[in-house]
């Protein structure tokens, strides 16, 4: 496990010690995607604009499996003058049909790409069908006057690792997928949890593995539902065996392509998976209870930290200090103005709440169906404030009166009554 070269990385209060492989996910995949499920921190950070959800240096994540999608590789040889001359790449169980071209003309009828690949061996040339050969003019859709040319030269599998985020004692059952071509993310393996013996520590791990199983269903065909697009400084020529660990410069959807608006970007990569806000504690509380007491007090200034957050605050012990959850209302049958005092008292400092605790606030605000989402991007109190509106809609597809509700909570705490 390297202990000698382990350092620690904390995780929203639960510090995890990793043994600073630095591994690309490349590296990871080939290393480990026989014996997962493994967690790992995310050492080298990804921040990219391919249609992916980013990677923060000091992420956690649970790699339980792998996913594998069978894409066709195919050169644009005419008909997208902004395309011509580069490599794309079309899952083979892409909704589009094709005709296969002889001589530049088109023969028989038309087919879906595993349909052609069934039955033809590489290369192929091929054309959308007439349906798709279409161009937006000022709004309206009419035919381009010449086809567009795909010639069809290798087939590959593209590769996910799938996991799950954890933070701050907490499983996220929202599925993380990370790409096996990212160049720049480096991953570590997780060796332990600092405070805990190892015992603790593989209760832990053993506490994941149970929610996962119990709550958390992976699809191993995964993979992004939409076209590849090549730069052509990534082109080699003739050298195919390489796409599963080549990085798309972009993605978009094939009839966008066809209509040439190029512009058009499809969601991230995140809207294509399953969506779910719940969370899962997985540290045992005997890891914090069961702890040998002090020998002898000591001084103010020589006690140490304690290395595990309590899962849940305890309550105030100041009757005016805010609540850290939802939910911590007076009895009904309290007088009303007793209630409007006590929902004054629950305004929060939002820059104090954690990602856990955020994601309480967000599911009062009925904004649940996003908690995974900010989960997994470690969206706390603090970088919530520095979210526009116009950042909530479009990297997280908020509806304006959304964005309106989380900004405003974000700004002033205010919770809707």
């Amino acid at each position: 496990m390297h202990n000698e070269q382990s350092r620690d990385m904390l995780a929203a209060g639960v510090t995890f010690k990793h043994n600073n492989d630095n591994l690309t996910v490349k590296e990871f995949y080939d290393k480990y995607h026989s014996s997962l499920p493994q967690l790992i921190v995310v050492t080298q950070g990804y921040c990219g604009d391919i249609g992916l959800e980013e990677f923060s240096i000091g992420q956690v994540i649970r790699i339980h499996t792998s996913s594998a999608q069978r894409r066709v590789v195919a050169k644009v040889e005419k008909g997208l003058s902004v395309l011509e001359g580069r490599e794309i790449s079309i899952p083979v169980d892409y909704d589009m049909k094709f005709f296969i071209l002889k001589g530049g003309k088109k023969g028989g009828k038309e087919s879906s790409l595993h349909e052609i690949l069934e039955k033809h061996s590489l290369p192929v040339e091929v054309t959308p069908s007439d349906s798709h050969q279409l161009m937006n003019i000022q709004g309206q859709d009419r035919e381009t006057g010449k086809s567009c040319h795909l010639n069809l030269v290798h087939s590959y599998e593209d590769r996910y690792l799938l996991g799950n985020a954890v933070s701050d004692g907490m499983l996220y059952a929202q599925v993380t997928a990370v790409p096996v071509y990212l160049p720049d993310l480096r991953l570590s393996i997780a060796v332990g949890i600092e405070g805990f013996s190892e015992a603790q520590s593989a209760t832990s791990l053993q506490n994941m593995e149970l929610k996962v199983m119990q709550n958390v269903k992976f699809n191993t065909d995964f993979g992004n539902p939409n076209v590849a697009v090549y730069s052509h400084e990534s082109t080699t020529h003739n050298e195919y065996s390489d796409f599963t660990y080549r990085a798309p410069a972009e993605y978009y959807n094939m009839d966008d392509i066809l209509r040439h608006k190029i512009a058009n970007r499809p969601s991230k990569l995140l809207h294509y998976i399953d969506q779910s806000a719940d969370m899962y504690e997985f540290i045992p509380m005997d890891a914090v209870s069961k702890k040998p007491p002090p020998k002898a007090p000591k001084p103010a200034k020589d006690k140490k930290a304690q290395p595990v957050k309590p899962m849940t605050p305890p309550p105030p012990s100041i009757p005016d200090r805010p609540a850290v959850f939802p939910g911590t209302e007076q009895a009904e049958s309290a007088p009303e103005v007793n209630r409007l005092d006590n929902r004054v008292s629950r305004v929060p400092n939002v820059e104090e709440l954690k990602i856990h605790e955020l994601g309480e606030w967000m599911k009062e605000l009925k904004l649940e169906k996003y908690v995974g989402v900010f989960a997994e991007q470690g969206i706390d109190g603090v970088l919530l404030k520095e979210l526009s509106r116009q950042d909530l809609k479009t990297e997280f597809g908020m509806s304006s009166v959304e964005a309106i509700k989380l900004n405003k909570f974000a700004l002033t705490g205010h919770v809707p009554s």
